[in-house]
């Protein structure tokens, strides 16, 4: 389960982003044995496409739970509600955070 939870979040156009959660693992769960999944979904089709780590997008999971999405130069294409999406063999939880994306385009 997240202990903390996404939130949502604005940021100005070129501007970079932190999309930060959460995990509480147990004494019987290891970071390494997550599967960690990050999709987005745009408010106008509403497809959902999966966020590669790559380019412009960096996934980080760190030993204390801590999961997150880091975007640079956030163009008006990033704008939409992102997924954090964890599972293991004993099974899966998801937090959700819209990302709003401001100024000139």
């Amino acid at each position: 389960e997240f202990q903390d939870r996404l939130n949502d979040v604005c940021v100005p156009c070129g501007g970079k982003v932190f999309l930060r959660c959460r995990l509480c693992c147990h004494s019987h769960c290891e970071v390494g044995d997550l599967n960690i999944m990050w999709n987005k979904c745009s408010g106008d089709t509403g497809e959902s496409v999966v966020v590669q780590n790559g380019g412009r997008y960096s996934v980080s999971i760190l030993n204390d739970g801590v999961v997150s999405l880091a975007i640079e130069n956030c163009q008006p294409t990033d704008a939409g509600e992102y997924s954090c999406l964890a599972s293991n063999d004993a099974g899966s939880t998801m937090t959700s955070a819209w990302l709003s994306v401001t100024g000139l385009f």
